[in-house]
C-alpha cells in the first residue's frame, strides 16, 4: 500500500497527519529578520531543526537540516531559483526534487521517482493543505523532515503570499502525469 499523507500548514505551524493520527508537527518562530523552523513529534520531542543561509543577488540558497538522532545524517538542502529544483545526497542516494509550475512537485532517489507532493486547498485562516504520495518503501523519517524544508524554502524564497503556486523561470524536468507510487 502506498504512503499517503495529508499537511496542513499556515505561516507559524504544519501538521502532517498519516492515517488521520498527527505524526510530526513542525513549528516556525520569527525574531526580526531571522526565521528558525523545528520539526517536533506529538511527544514534543524534537526531530530535526532548519537554518536558512541566503546571500543577497544570489539566485540559490541552502537549507541545513539537523536531525536530533545521533544516528542521522544532517542534510544540506541545495535550492536553485532559476529553474528550480533542490539537490541533496543522503548515505549513498542521491536526491533531486522538481518544483513544477503549478502545485506540484516530484521527489527523485537515484533518478527514479518516488513521491510526489501537491498543494489540494487554501482553507479559511490561510491554512493551505497539501497531500503527499509515496512509495511504500519511503522512509517517512526522512521524507517529512524533507518535506517540512522543502515548505520552509518556499514560503521564505518563493512565494510568501500564496504558498505553493509558482510560475518562475524554466521547470527543469517537465512532471510525469503517469507516475503512480509503487505498492
Amino acid at each position: 500500500m502506498a504512503l499517503d499523507l495529508l499537511v496542513e500548514y499556515d505561516l507559524k505551524t504544519a501538521s502532517f497527519y498519516k492515517d488521520g493520527v498527527v505524526r510530526f508537527i513542525g513549528e516556525t518562530k520569527s525574531r526580526l529578520w531571522k526565521t528558525s523552523w523545528t520539526l517536533i513529534d506529538p511527544s514534543s520531542n524534537v526531530i530535526a531543526s532548519y537554518i536558512l543561509k541566503q546571500k543577497p543577488f544570489v539566485p540559490s540558497c541552502e537549507l541545513f537540516i539537523n536531525f536530533k538522532n545521533e544516528n542521522a545524517t544532517n542534510l544540506v538542502l541545495l535550492y536553485k531559483r532559476w529553474r528550480p529544483h533542490i539537490t541533496f545526497t543522503h548515505k549513498s542516494d542521491h536526491f533531486l526534487i522538481v518544483i513544477h509550475t503549478g502545485t506540484k512537485i516530484s521527489f527523485f532517489r537515484n533518478e527514479k521517482q518516488f513521491a510526489l507532493l501537491e498543494k489540494t486547498e487554501v482553507a479559511q485562516g490561510g491554512v493551505r493543505k497539501y497531500r503527499i504520495v509515496a512509495d511504500e518503501t519511503t522512509s517517512i523519517e526522512l521524507l517529512i523532515p524533507v518535506c517540512y524544508g522543502l515548505l520552509a524554502l518556499i514560503e521564505n524564497t518563493v512565494d510568501q503570499n500564496h504558498g505553493l503556486t509558482i510560475n518562475l523561470g524554466t521547470e527543469l524536468q517537465a512532471i510525469d502525469h503517469l507516475w503512480r507510487p509503487a505498492g
